[in-house]
Protein backbone atom coordinates (compact mmCIF):
# COMPACT_ATOMS: atom_id res chain seq x y z
CA UNK A 1 0.00 0.00 0.00
CA UNK A 2 1.40 3.36 -0.51
CA UNK A 3 1.87 5.96 2.16
CA UNK A 4 0.14 9.05 2.35
CA UNK A 5 1.22 11.99 4.87
CA UNK A 6 -2.21 13.97 5.45
CA UNK A 7 -0.48 17.79 6.02
CA UNK A 8 -3.05 20.86 7.35
CA UNK A 9 -2.59 24.06 5.04
CA UNK A 10 -2.52 27.53 5.58
CA UNK A 11 -6.80 27.62 5.22
CA UNK A 12 -7.10 24.89 7.75
CA UNK A 13 -7.79 22.57 5.06
CA UNK A 14 -5.91 18.63 4.69
CA UNK A 15 -3.64 18.08 1.35
CA UNK A 16 -1.91 14.70 0.87
CA UNK A 17 1.72 14.58 0.11
CA UNK A 18 3.43 11.57 -0.82
CA UNK A 19 6.48 10.03 0.63
CA UNK A 20 10.01 10.62 -1.63
CA UNK A 21 9.91 7.35 -2.77
CA UNK A 22 6.55 7.27 -4.94
CA UNK A 23 8.11 10.27 -6.52
CA UNK A 24 11.45 8.27 -7.35
CA UNK A 25 9.34 5.36 -8.86
CA UNK A 26 6.75 7.61 -11.02
CA UNK A 27 9.67 9.19 -12.58
CA UNK A 28 11.53 5.75 -13.04
CA UNK A 29 8.15 4.34 -14.52
CA UNK A 30 7.53 7.40 -16.62
CA UNK A 31 11.58 6.96 -17.78
CA UNK A 32 11.07 3.25 -18.97
CA UNK A 33 7.88 4.16 -20.60
CA UNK A 34 9.78 6.84 -22.86
CA UNK A 35 12.17 4.60 -23.43
CA UNK A 36 10.03 1.75 -24.86
CA UNK A 37 8.11 4.27 -27.07
CA UNK A 38 11.44 5.42 -28.59
CA UNK A 39 12.82 1.94 -29.13
CA UNK A 40 9.49 1.23 -31.08
CA UNK A 41 9.57 4.22 -33.00
CA UNK A 42 12.86 3.68 -33.84
CA UNK A 43 12.71 -0.05 -34.76
CA UNK A 44 9.14 0.89 -36.78
CA UNK A 45 10.82 3.38 -38.93
CA UNK A 46 14.37 1.55 -39.67
CA UNK A 47 11.28 -1.22 -40.76
CA UNK A 48 10.31 1.36 -43.34
CA UNK A 49 14.23 1.68 -44.69
CA UNK A 50 13.57 -1.61 -47.66
CA UNK A 51 10.19 -0.14 -48.72
CA UNK A 52 11.63 3.39 -49.16
CA UNK A 53 14.32 1.70 -51.45
CA UNK A 54 11.97 -0.43 -53.35
CA UNK A 55 9.82 2.71 -54.15
CA UNK A 56 13.26 4.70 -55.42
CA UNK A 57 14.15 1.71 -57.73
CA UNK A 58 10.78 1.33 -59.39
CA UNK A 59 11.16 5.23 -60.16
CA UNK A 60 14.57 4.21 -61.91
CA UNK A 61 16.92 5.22 -59.25
CA UNK A 62 20.05 2.68 -58.76
CA UNK A 63 21.55 1.64 -55.89
CA UNK A 64 24.41 3.83 -56.00
CA UNK A 65 22.80 6.93 -56.55
CA UNK A 66 20.19 6.58 -54.13
CA UNK A 67 22.89 5.90 -51.16
CA UNK A 68 24.94 8.66 -52.31
CA UNK A 69 21.52 11.23 -51.85
CA UNK A 70 20.56 9.36 -48.58
CA UNK A 71 24.14 10.35 -47.12
CA UNK A 72 24.26 13.55 -48.74
CA UNK A 73 20.72 14.42 -47.08
CA UNK A 74 21.45 12.93 -43.97
CA UNK A 75 24.84 14.62 -43.69
CA UNK A 76 23.63 17.93 -41.93
CA UNK A 77 21.74 16.48 -39.58
CA UNK A 78 24.60 13.80 -38.26
CA UNK A 79 26.93 16.95 -38.71
CA UNK A 80 24.85 18.96 -36.19
CA UNK A 81 24.04 16.48 -34.16
CA UNK A 82 28.02 15.68 -33.99
CA UNK A 83 28.90 19.58 -33.12
CA UNK A 84 26.28 19.24 -30.19
CA UNK A 85 28.15 15.85 -28.76
CA UNK A 86 31.50 17.14 -29.50
CA UNK A 87 31.01 19.76 -27.09
CA UNK A 88 29.90 18.15 -24.03
CA UNK A 89 32.77 15.56 -24.71
CA UNK A 90 34.84 15.45 -21.56
CA UNK A 91 38.24 14.50 -22.81
CA UNK A 92 39.99 15.19 -25.86
CA UNK A 93 40.49 11.82 -28.24
CA UNK A 94 43.45 11.35 -29.78
CA UNK A 95 43.53 11.16 -33.85
CA UNK A 96 44.21 7.06 -33.71
CA UNK A 97 40.56 7.15 -31.97
CA UNK A 98 38.98 9.54 -34.36
CA UNK A 99 40.61 7.41 -37.21
CA UNK A 100 38.80 4.43 -35.62
CA UNK A 101 35.83 5.49 -35.84
CA UNK A 102 35.83 6.71 -39.27
CA UNK A 103 36.85 3.20 -40.39
CA UNK A 104 34.34 1.10 -38.21
CA UNK A 105 31.53 4.11 -39.77
CA UNK A 106 32.86 2.97 -43.18
CA UNK A 107 32.31 -0.49 -42.53
CA UNK A 108 29.17 -0.16 -41.03
CA UNK A 109 27.56 2.32 -43.20
CA UNK A 110 29.66 2.33 -46.50
CA UNK A 111 30.41 -1.39 -47.17
CA UNK A 112 27.31 -3.25 -45.20
CA UNK A 113 25.01 -0.44 -46.71
CA UNK A 114 26.10 -0.81 -50.41
CA UNK A 115 25.88 -4.57 -50.45
CA UNK A 116 22.02 -4.49 -48.54
CA UNK A 117 21.45 -2.20 -51.41
CA UNK A 118 22.58 -3.89 -54.03
CA UNK A 119 21.11 -7.30 -52.50
CA UNK A 120 17.39 -5.25 -52.39
CA UNK A 121 17.83 -4.72 -56.41
CA UNK A 122 16.68 -8.59 -56.32
CA UNK A 123 15.28 -9.53 -53.58
CA UNK A 124 11.55 -8.23 -51.68
CA UNK A 125 11.64 -6.30 -48.80
CA UNK A 126 10.52 -8.93 -46.37
CA UNK A 127 13.05 -11.31 -47.63
CA UNK A 128 16.07 -8.45 -46.55
CA UNK A 129 14.34 -7.59 -43.52
CA UNK A 130 14.36 -11.47 -42.06
CA UNK A 131 17.79 -12.55 -43.16
CA UNK A 132 19.19 -9.09 -41.69
CA UNK A 133 17.48 -10.35 -38.56
CA UNK A 134 19.81 -12.65 -37.85
CA UNK A 135 22.85 -10.84 -37.40
CA UNK A 136 23.20 -11.03 -33.94
CA UNK A 137 23.81 -14.52 -34.11
CA UNK A 138 26.73 -13.60 -37.07
CA UNK A 139 27.82 -10.76 -34.00
CA UNK A 140 28.40 -14.30 -31.62
CA UNK A 141 30.18 -16.58 -34.27
CA UNK A 142 32.36 -13.83 -35.84
CA UNK A 143 33.06 -12.68 -32.32
CA UNK A 144 33.85 -16.41 -31.21
CA UNK A 145 36.15 -16.82 -34.20
CA UNK A 146 38.19 -13.29 -34.14
CA UNK A 147 38.04 -11.88 -30.71
CA UNK A 148 37.76 -14.57 -28.76
CA UNK A 149 34.23 -14.26 -27.48
CA UNK A 150 32.58 -17.41 -25.51
CA UNK A 151 30.06 -18.98 -28.26
CA UNK A 152 27.16 -20.46 -26.28
CA UNK A 153 24.83 -23.57 -27.06
CA UNK A 154 21.79 -20.99 -27.15
CA UNK A 155 23.33 -19.10 -29.93
CA UNK A 156 24.20 -22.20 -31.87
CA UNK A 157 20.44 -23.33 -31.54
CA UNK A 158 18.90 -19.88 -32.07
CA UNK A 159 20.94 -20.04 -35.37
CA UNK A 160 20.24 -23.23 -36.78
CA UNK A 161 16.70 -22.11 -36.67
CA UNK A 162 16.93 -19.18 -38.01
CA UNK A 163 18.69 -19.90 -41.31
CA UNK A 164 16.42 -23.15 -41.45
CA UNK A 165 13.53 -20.33 -41.65
CA UNK A 166 15.69 -18.41 -44.08
CA UNK A 167 16.47 -21.83 -46.11
CA UNK A 168 12.56 -22.69 -46.01
CA UNK A 169 11.79 -18.82 -47.61
CA UNK A 170 14.77 -19.49 -50.47
CA UNK A 171 13.72 -23.13 -51.42
CA UNK A 172 10.07 -23.15 -51.16
CA UNK A 173 8.86 -19.70 -51.19
CA UNK A 174 7.14 -18.01 -53.83
CA UNK A 175 9.94 -15.57 -54.33
CA UNK A 176 12.26 -18.51 -54.79
CA UNK A 177 10.38 -19.63 -57.81
CA UNK A 178 9.83 -16.61 -59.83
CA UNK A 179 13.30 -14.55 -59.29
CA UNK A 180 15.40 -17.67 -59.68
CA UNK A 181 19.11 -17.58 -59.37
CA UNK A 182 18.88 -13.80 -58.80
CA UNK A 183 16.97 -14.48 -55.41
CA UNK A 184 20.39 -16.62 -54.45
CA UNK A 185 22.44 -13.25 -55.55
CA UNK A 186 20.38 -11.11 -53.55
CA UNK A 187 20.15 -13.56 -50.28
CA UNK A 188 23.83 -13.67 -50.50
CA UNK A 189 25.05 -9.83 -50.83
CA UNK A 190 22.42 -9.43 -47.63
CA UNK A 191 23.63 -11.91 -46.00
CA UNK A 192 27.63 -10.55 -46.50
CA UNK A 193 25.91 -7.13 -45.71
CA UNK A 194 24.89 -8.98 -42.32
CA UNK A 195 28.58 -10.07 -41.51
CA UNK A 196 29.60 -6.51 -42.23
CA UNK A 197 27.76 -5.06 -40.08
CA UNK A 198 28.06 -7.39 -37.40
CA UNK A 199 31.81 -6.64 -37.47
CA UNK A 200 30.78 -3.15 -36.79
CA UNK A 201 29.16 -4.19 -33.91
CA UNK A 202 32.13 -5.65 -32.47
CA UNK A 203 34.57 -2.89 -33.35
CA UNK A 204 31.68 0.17 -32.45
CA UNK A 205 32.17 -1.03 -28.45
CA UNK A 206 35.46 0.83 -27.81
CA UNK A 207 34.42 3.55 -30.26
CA UNK A 208 31.43 4.08 -28.06
CA UNK A 209 32.96 4.27 -24.79
CA UNK A 210 35.40 6.33 -26.12
CA UNK A 211 33.04 9.54 -27.80
CA UNK A 212 29.85 8.41 -26.40
CA UNK A 213 27.00 7.09 -28.98
CA UNK A 214 25.28 10.15 -30.58
CA UNK A 215 28.84 11.39 -32.09
CA UNK A 216 30.33 8.21 -33.07
CA UNK A 217 27.06 7.81 -34.75
CA UNK A 218 28.08 11.29 -36.37
CA UNK A 219 31.57 10.40 -36.88
CA UNK A 220 31.15 7.26 -38.36
CA UNK A 221 28.02 7.91 -40.71
CA UNK A 222 30.05 11.31 -42.06
CA UNK A 223 32.78 9.03 -42.55
CA UNK A 224 30.92 6.71 -44.55
CA UNK A 225 29.83 9.80 -46.80
CA UNK A 226 33.04 10.75 -48.44
CA UNK A 227 33.49 6.85 -50.11
CA UNK A 228 30.33 6.55 -50.86
CA UNK A 229 29.75 9.66 -52.89
CA UNK A 230 33.10 9.49 -54.71
CA UNK A 231 31.85 5.48 -55.46
CA UNK A 232 28.91 7.37 -57.03
CA UNK A 233 31.00 9.86 -59.16
CA UNK A 234 33.29 6.88 -60.97
CA UNK A 235 29.78 5.81 -61.97
CA UNK A 236 28.11 8.70 -62.65
CA UNK A 237 28.18 12.52 -63.40
CA UNK A 238 27.34 14.90 -60.63
CA UNK A 239 24.03 15.52 -62.54
CA UNK A 240 22.19 12.22 -62.29
CA UNK A 241 22.13 13.22 -58.71
CA UNK A 242 19.40 15.48 -59.85
CA UNK A 243 16.03 13.39 -60.00
CA UNK A 244 11.89 14.00 -60.65
CA UNK A 245 9.68 14.00 -57.05
CA UNK A 246 8.48 10.89 -57.49
CA UNK A 247 11.71 9.60 -56.54
CA UNK A 248 12.89 12.34 -54.56
CA UNK A 249 10.31 11.71 -51.97
CA UNK A 250 11.15 7.90 -51.17
CA UNK A 251 14.74 9.10 -50.87
CA UNK A 252 14.21 12.59 -48.63
CA UNK A 253 12.06 9.95 -45.93
CA UNK A 254 14.79 6.88 -46.30
CA UNK A 255 17.27 9.81 -45.33
CA UNK A 256 15.65 11.45 -42.91
CA UNK A 257 12.68 8.61 -40.95
CA UNK A 258 14.78 5.84 -41.71
CA UNK A 259 18.30 7.07 -41.32
CA UNK A 260 18.69 10.04 -39.12
CA UNK A 261 15.45 9.79 -37.04
CA UNK A 262 15.56 5.79 -35.95
CA UNK A 263 19.48 5.57 -35.01
CA UNK A 264 18.47 8.54 -32.75
CA UNK A 265 15.76 7.10 -31.27
CA UNK A 266 17.77 3.66 -31.09
CA UNK A 267 20.16 5.28 -28.64
CA UNK A 268 17.19 6.92 -26.91
CA UNK A 269 15.58 3.59 -25.94
CA UNK A 270 18.96 1.90 -24.99
CA UNK A 271 19.72 4.73 -22.58
CA UNK A 272 16.59 4.87 -21.12
CA UNK A 273 14.80 1.40 -21.22
CA UNK A 274 17.98 -0.40 -21.71
CA UNK A 275 20.30 -2.86 -24.10
CA UNK A 276 18.15 -5.26 -23.47
CA UNK A 277 14.74 -3.90 -23.76
CA UNK A 278 15.56 -2.38 -27.02
CA UNK A 279 16.52 -5.42 -28.56
CA UNK A 280 13.65 -7.05 -27.46
CA UNK A 281 11.41 -4.44 -29.05
CA UNK A 282 13.84 -4.63 -32.28
CA UNK A 283 12.47 -8.42 -33.37
CA UNK A 284 9.25 -6.82 -33.90
CA UNK A 285 10.98 -5.07 -37.41
CA UNK A 286 10.59 -7.64 -39.66
CA UNK A 287 6.88 -8.15 -39.12
CA UNK A 288 6.13 -4.30 -39.60
CA UNK A 289 7.98 -4.74 -43.00
CA UNK A 290 6.46 -7.45 -43.77
CA UNK A 291 3.44 -5.43 -43.49
CA UNK A 292 4.65 -2.56 -44.87
CA UNK A 293 6.29 -5.06 -48.06
CA UNK A 294 2.26 -6.21 -48.43
CA UNK A 295 0.05 -2.95 -48.36
CA UNK A 296 2.43 -0.88 -49.98
CA UNK A 297 4.60 -3.07 -52.28
CA UNK A 298 1.96 -5.65 -53.00
CA UNK A 299 4.36 -8.35 -52.10
CA UNK A 300 3.70 -11.64 -51.33
CA UNK A 301 3.05 -13.03 -48.03
CA UNK A 302 1.51 -16.67 -47.91
CA UNK A 303 1.89 -19.46 -45.45
CA UNK A 304 5.29 -20.43 -46.55
CA UNK A 305 6.70 -17.02 -46.04
CA UNK A 306 4.90 -16.75 -42.84
CA UNK A 307 6.40 -20.46 -41.23
CA UNK A 308 10.00 -19.50 -42.35
CA UNK A 309 9.83 -15.75 -40.76
CA UNK A 310 7.83 -17.15 -37.70
CA UNK A 311 11.21 -19.35 -37.09
CA UNK A 312 13.62 -16.83 -37.70
CA UNK A 313 11.57 -14.35 -35.48
CA UNK A 314 11.10 -16.94 -33.25
CA UNK A 315 14.77 -17.48 -33.12
CA UNK A 316 16.24 -14.19 -32.80
CA UNK A 317 13.56 -14.13 -29.52
CA UNK A 318 15.36 -17.03 -28.21
CA UNK A 319 18.55 -15.58 -28.56
CA UNK A 320 17.75 -12.20 -27.13
CA UNK A 321 15.84 -13.76 -24.10
CA UNK A 322 18.57 -16.21 -23.72
CA UNK A 323 21.62 -13.68 -23.87
CA UNK A 324 20.12 -11.30 -21.68
CA UNK A 325 19.43 -13.99 -18.93
CA UNK A 326 23.90 -14.96 -19.22
CA UNK A 327 24.51 -11.18 -18.87
CA UNK A 328 22.64 -10.98 -15.67
CA UNK A 329 23.99 -14.20 -14.44
CA UNK A 330 27.53 -12.79 -15.36
CA UNK A 331 27.24 -9.48 -13.72
CA UNK A 332 25.49 -11.52 -10.58
CA UNK A 333 28.73 -13.59 -10.55
CA UNK A 334 30.97 -10.17 -10.79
Amino acid sequence: MLAVRLKTARNGALRVSTPPEYALQKAARTKLIWGYAAAASGAALFASKAIFIKLAYREGVDAETLLALRMIIAAPIYAAAGWWAWRRLSTNQPLREWGMAAFVGILGYCIASLLDFWGLEYISANLERVILLTYPMAVIFLGALFFRMPLRGYAVFSALLSYAGILILLAFGAEAHLGGSNVMIGAALVFAAGATYAFYQLLAKGCIQAFGGTLFTSVSMLAATVPIVAIFLMKHPASVLIIPAEAFWPTFLLATLSTAAPSFLISAGIKLAGSQSTSIIGTLSPLITIGLGVSILGEHFGWTEAFGSLLVVSAVGIFTFMDMREQKRQRMVQ
